[in-house]
């Protein structure tokens, strides 16, 4: 006789952190976060046939309030409850979802469970709201338990975490992986792509959860004045510096940046070149003004997106502030957010 028991439920732990997706409007018709954790749920009971959900609020904030303190109570989370779990979905707004998502790929090392975020461009409460959608594949795709890394689901999207930046501010299609393929594609059912596949982490779970956000981004600009940047090294209240150069990351030769990038080189300050083309590669061998900055000291970004690269230092800095590792860990590809060739 066939065996006719129903598959066990995924058990999946939903963690809150506020955002689009769980607000409502006040009075005045300003979005601000909603106060009952459950309304999610409640709202999408199909959603209990996909999974056994429990729910942890972890914070009630708009997304532009988010901190690295919070990036670290949610891999303590994850940490703490991945055993009871089969995998993860967090509710995030949009506009920092990409970097908590590289945060969290970075402190959840040897990951071997689906680490889903989500969010929404319309509160859950309007009419035509993307937030029923996206939260429905989500945990689909967390119960189904094919990806294994931190990801991003959005609209029709599965995509890495730490390859992920948001490109519109209105368009429900808010968010692309302009340097990685994507992990899957979400239509009448749920498509995955060989870059799903992941071979078994041969270690446990380890959380490496420090970041320093003691950092400086900055854009360049045709006649930028360096001399704010070595007022800033006087201050000594910087651990490391990322620039957004011209085209393929280059900068101005002809001014005195380059001795300024020596300068905070040799003070254990990395300065990270990275290109402002957000479907571009950083690529310094090309030109003098490329080739002169990494001879003064400057580390290239590579493919990493600007999310990726900010929140990467963050991590190596928590880690350590030696310059040699500095640049050795920069290198390495931590949790698949660089493609060094």
């Amino acid at each position: 006789m066939a065996n006719t028991m129903p598959k066990p439920r995924a058990h999946i732990l939903l963690l809150l952190t506020g955002g689009t997706i769980t607000m409502t409007k006040d009075e005045q018709g300003i979005l601000k976060p909603a106060h009952d954790v459950h309304e999610i749920i409640s709202t999408f009971p199909k959603m209990q046939e996909i999974a056994e959900i429990e729910v942890l609020e972890v914070c009630d904030i708009d997304s532009s309030n988010m901190a690295p303190g919070i990036w670290q109570d949610l891999a303590n989370h994850v940490c703490i409850n991945y055993a009871q779990y089969d995998g993860f979905v967090i509710t995030h707004g949009t506009d920092t979802l990409p970097y908590t998502a590289t945060a969290l790929s970075f402190a959840l090392q040897n990951l071997n469970k689906p680490v889903i975020l989500t969010g929404a461009q319309k509160p859950i409460s309007e009419l035509g709201s993307d937030s029923p959608f996206n939260i429905f594949n989500s945990f689909q795709v967390a119960a189904k338990g094919k990806i294994r890394e931190v990801a991003i689901v959005f609209d029709t999207k599965i995509m890495r975490g730490n390859r992920t930046s948001k490109r519109h501010a209105k368009k429900i299609d808010a968010f692309w992986s302009p340097q990685f393929p994507l992990l899957g594609e979400i239509g009448m059912d749920i498509r995955y792509f060989s870059f799903a596949d992941h071979p078994l982490p041969a270690k446990p779970l380890e959380l490496v959860n420090s970041f320093d956000s003691q950092i400086l981004s900055l854009d360049l600009f045709p006649g930028f004045d360096p001399q704010i940047l070595y007022k800033l090294l006087e201050t000594k209240n910087y651990h490391g510096v990322i620039l957004r150069g011209f085209g393929i990351g280059n900068i101005p030769t002809n001014t005195n940046l380059l001795a300024w990038i020596a300068q905070a080189t040799a003070a254990q300050i990395p300065v990270i070149l990275i290109s402002p083309c957000p479907g571009g590669t950083t690529y310094l061998d090309l030109y003098e003004t490329g080739t002169k900055p990494l001879k003064a000291g400057a580390i290239s970004a590579w493919d990493m997106t600007l999310e990726a690269a900010t929140v990467k230092l963050m991590w190596i800095l928590g880690q350590t502030k030696n310059m040699v590792k500095i640049k050795e860990l920069w290198q390495t590809n931590i949790a698949g957010e660089l493609n060094i060739s």
